[in-house]
């Protein structure tokens, strides 16, 4: 019988004093068995395959997944509540998007728990350190270069090919972009206009996810660049977004992986047309050899149903290149993508040999303007060879894994918005790195996004992602259509538009 505990929460409970050890409680995730879903997405898949342009109710595919995982953990849900073992264990939370629950379990639970038939896997819910967390901030300002503060418009903008389609009548009107970052300062002018009010209800302004663990909450830096980079629209200056017309809606997330999966629900269930996610994570093992692990089987999970509910999902790649090639090192290839970009993305590229499973994570490297990669561009290729999924194995030379990133943008001379602005001057910040090439990302998809509902044609993510792919420019020394390291290249959001339109994909 495969192993069901991970080496992390193992190594957790062999550590504890035994004199304590039936008392003693662990964050578990517990991950349960999904063939009925599966079965449900592959239906799903079948028919975006047959007939692309056939009637989508995304309403009702989201009711059907939730309805699944619901009937897929109950029977564990009551085991837990019932507390025939002892105490009941809390709290307990259940996750749709991954089919997962969450509860914290003595020694002796964990021990029965593993031995259900209905359970795949247990880990440790632990947390990377505060500053490996989010692309480190630090970083990005080195990585950000010149802002010209100057221009109506930023020269990434024209590059990128948005100003273009600005002139086209095409601005991301009619787009939600979720921001999956820290919160974003709503004050800001450029920005204030461009906040999406909750349909459902709830938060005041509707749309942050509140999670237990947020510890970022009150954080506003990180998440306002992303934004800003998204769909500023210039109102004090300087038009920063590539899409200046969508709205967004902020997705606040902590340290803990479980507030990013509640953030996806809650970006799914209130509307959200695009995922932009800056935020990533990556093994932080360097202290302790059983410490944080990214739960990868959770993330892909997370990312089948987002492209099952045909969301298009920009993720950053930001790691450390450095540390790719080194044998010994926790983000060695093919670590060295962070979760959840090195899930499979919705189309598979020609130059993908191996062929797997897709989801909806678009992978963005970061390059300066010159066309060449920066050193925190993550390198690929991923590997998916352990169980559930035992697809895209890595064992060169035969087996070259998946490849990732997708494709590269602009990580230098990004200007975006304040955090501190209107209180504080400037209005507008330096920004950089992985992060900022993610959020253009994002700001491309929703520019996309918006072409398909004027057009009125569906928004499949595998469209776009080949639109982007098919007309990306090569950076310096790629030799491929696509290669590990460097993507595809450089996207150019004009000609990936054109290339659809041209098939009328828009």
């Amino acid at each position: 019988m495969p192993e069901k505990i991970s080496a992390s929460l193992r190594a957790a409970i062999e550590a504890t004093d035994r004199n304590h050890a039936d008392k003693k409680t662990f964050d578990t995730l517990v991950l349960l068995d999904d063939a009925s879903t599966r079965e449900y997405l592959d239906r799903l898949h079948e028919i975006d395959e047959r007939d692309p342009d056939a009637f989508f109710d995304r309403e009702a595919v989201l009711a059907n997944i939730r309805r699944l995982a619901a009937c897929n953990n109950r029977d564990l849900l009551r085991f837990l509540a019932s507390g025939s073992d002892g105490p009941a264990p809390a709290p307990v939370r259940s996750y749709w998007i991954n089919n997962a629950v969450q509860a914290r379990l003595t020694r002796r639970m964990i021990d029965i728990v593993k031995r259900r038939w209905d359970v795949v896997r247990l880990e440790l819910l632990d947390s990377p350190d505060a500053k490996a967390f989010l692309p480190a901030i630090a970083s990005d300002a080195k990585s950000a270069g010149r802002c010209d503060i100057d221009a109506a418009v930023p020269q990434n903008a024209s590059r990128i090919g948005a100003e273009a389609l600005w002139r086209r009548g095409i601005n991301g009107e009619g787009v939600i972009v979720a921001v999956v970052d820290t919160q974003v300062n709503r004050s800001h002018p450029d920005l204030a206009d461009r906040m999406s009010p909750d349909p459902g209800g709830g938060a005041p302004h509707g749309d942050e996810c509140a999670c237990d663990g947020n510890d970022l909450s009150a954080d506003t830096y990180h998440g306002t660049l992303s934004a800003g980079l998204i769909a500023g629209d210039g109102k004090s200056g300087l038009k920063t977004g590539l899409a200046p017309g969508a709205m967004m809606m902020s997705v606040g997330i902590g340290l803990p992986e479980t507030t990013a999966w509640c953030g996806y629900q809650h970006a799914l269930l209130r509307g959200a047309d695009v995922i932009a996610q800056s935020a990533s994570w990556a093994p932080d093992l360097k202290k302790n050899p059983h410490g944080f692990r990214p739960k990868y089987a959770a993330w892909r999970r997370a990312c089948e149903i987002i492209m099952a509910a045909r969301v298009p999902h920009a993720c950053s790649v930001k790691t450390s290149a450095d540390e790719a090639r080194k044998r010994k090192s926790p983000l060695a290839i093919p670590f060295n993508i962070p979760a959840p970009a090195n899930a499979p993305p919705p189309w598979r590229h020609p130059a993908q040999i191996l062929v797997g499973g897709r989801s909806s994570a678009m992978a963005c490297g970061a390059a300066d303007q010159d066309g060449r990669l920066i050193p925190e561009s993550g390198m690929g290729p991923a590997s998916w060879s352990e169980r559930p999924f035992e697809d895209y194995p890595f064992d060169p030379p035969s087996k070259n894994g998946l490849i990732k990133p997708d494709v590269c943008s602009y990580a230098r001379g990004a200007c975006s918005c304040s955090n501190q602005f209107p209180e504080k001057e400037p209005a507008y910040l330096p920004h950089g790195g992985a992060s900022a090439a993610t959020s253009y990302l994002g700001g491309c998809l929703a520019l996309l996004v918006s072409a398909c509902r004027s057009a009125r044609r569906p928004v499949l993510p595998s469209r776009l992602q080949q639109a982007l792919e098919a007309t990306a420019a090569p950076l310096v020394g790629q030799k491929r259509m696509k290669q590990d390291q460097y993507g595809a290249g450089l996207i150019n959001v004009e000609a990936a538009y054109d290339y659809g339109r041209e098939r009328r994909w828009w």
